[in-house]
């Protein structure tokens, strides 16, 4: 996050990592191949699929492929980078997904552990603790 101080501030204010790479995108790239870069790092926590920028643009996946080889030929240093952030990307998406289905695995062992415990003396642990 950028502190800024006053309004003036914005004009001196640090840009983040990926602001400076969509910067080097639009100036460095065609536009086609800037727009499909963009589409795929665009939005921080959530990375779309390359069928999704497809879909999105109203192109063939094809085309989204032949874009990215173009850039990953003729600019292997600014390839690099978009890549590093797209699997800064997804690794971030993944570890929240691991994270989502680590809960659920504990409220579903919750769950059995209270329904094996009611079966088994006929009250809900709850009740006991709560009761005595």
């Amino acid at each position: 996050m950028v502190k800024r101080r006053a309004w003036w501030g914005l004009l001196f204010a640090e840009p983040s990592p990926l602001g400076v790479l969509r910067y080097q995108v639009r100036t460095g790239l065609p536009p086609g191949q800037a727009r499909v870069v963009l589409g795929l790092v665009a939005i921080p926590d959530d990375p779309a699929s390359y069928a999704l920028v497809a879909e999105a643009f109203g192109i063939h996946i094809g085309t989204v492929h032949t874009h990215l080889r173009r850039v990953r030929e003729r600019e292997p240093a600014l390839y690099r980078r978009i890549m590093a952030e797209r699997r800064r990307q997804l690794e971030a998406r993944h570890q929240a997904i691991l994270e989502e289905r680590r809960q659920r695995s504990l409220q579903w062992g919750r769950r059995r552990y209270a329904a094996a415990y009611r079966q088994a003396h006929g009250r809900w642990p709850w009740e006991v603790m709560r009761d005595g």
